[in-house]
């Protein structure tokens, strides 16, 4: 079904073999995962509307550019590949998936959020862009949200990168100073006092460093070089950070995380701030 071919050839690289409009069809499947991407990004409450306007656009399409006969004189070798067969076909569609597999884990992933710890900025079961490529992610910022792996290696961790290399990091009734100056994003703190999110009385938020293993409690820390400092967004209760393991290594940066602007307007209550287990 040449149709049908020429679809996958827009939704997916799996139908190109099968129409002339090889260059044009990789356009247009580009700008939409584009604009796919940048819409999940920037978009709150029309994102559904997006999803759907780009999945009119790819079909509508498709069917444009099946409707017109492949050239074979430029493209001699699709009369080859216009009927590869069910084992030709197989083999095809595996080194397809693979190689998006291997892109998936070497350059960006879609991750699902798991506990309450990035509130407000990210939700539970909120899906994530994360970019893992190096290469890709860009400078390691102040306000820069990353994912590591967990000390013991049981699983990661997402937090947000308040401090780097130098600086001198402070918590004192939930609030972060770096080098004398509050650093925390007043939108989001009001967001979470108003929801009765932010425990100015917890240890947690009047220690940069508690008493953990091998290191003694700090109420000012310098980071390190070639390091650091990560927090939760979430101050109601304890979650694991830097203030448990200390300055993190650049090293142990496994990826930066995009989460989608929506969750950045949706009304925060008080139960959404705290772990399942802990909840009434």
């Amino acid at each position: 079904m040449p149709w049908l071919a020429a679809l996958l050839g827009l939704l997916g690289p799996v139908g190109l073999l099968y129409t002339s409009l090889i260059l044009t069809s990789l356009a247009l499947l580009l700008s939409a995962v584009s604009l796919y991407v940048m819409a999940w990004l920037g978009l709150s409450r029309s994102f559904g509307i997006v999803q759907l306007l780009l999945l009119v656009l790819c079909v509508v399409s498709a069917g444009y550019y099946a409707s017109q006969p492949p050239d074979l004189r430029r493209f001699p070798l699709l009369a080859r590949f216009d009927r590869p067969g069910w084992l030709k076909g197989t083999a095809f569609l595996i080194v397809v998936l693979g190689l998006f597999w291997l892109g998936a884990r070497t350059f960006v992933e879609l991750i699902g959020l798991r506990g309450v710890s990035m509130i407000p900025t990210m939700r539970t079961a909120e899906r994530a862009l994360t970019v893992r490529l190096p290469l890709l992610r860009g400078d390691i910022r102040r306000g820069t949200i990353v994912i590591y792996p967990l000390p013991d290696g049981n699983g990661q961790l997402i937090s947000r990168v308040v401090a780097l290399a130098g600086d001198t990091v402070e918590m004192k009734r939930g609030l972060v100073s770096v080098n004398g100056k509050p650093t925390d994003d007043p939108t989001r703190i009001a967001k979470l006092r108003a929801a009765g999110c932010l425990d100015e009385n917890l240890d947690e938020n009047n220690l940069t460093l508690l008493a953990v293993k091998d290191q003694q409690q700090a109420k000012r820390l310098t980071v390190p070089a070639g390091s650091v400092f990560v927090l939760a967004d979430n101050r109601a209760t304890n979650f694991e950070d830097s203030r448990y393991f200390g300055p993190l290594p650049l090293s142990q940066i496994t990826g930066v995380v995009h989460p989608a602007a929506r969750s950045a307007g949706l009304p925060l209550t008080h139960d959404e701030c705290f772990p399942s287990q802990y909840r009434p």
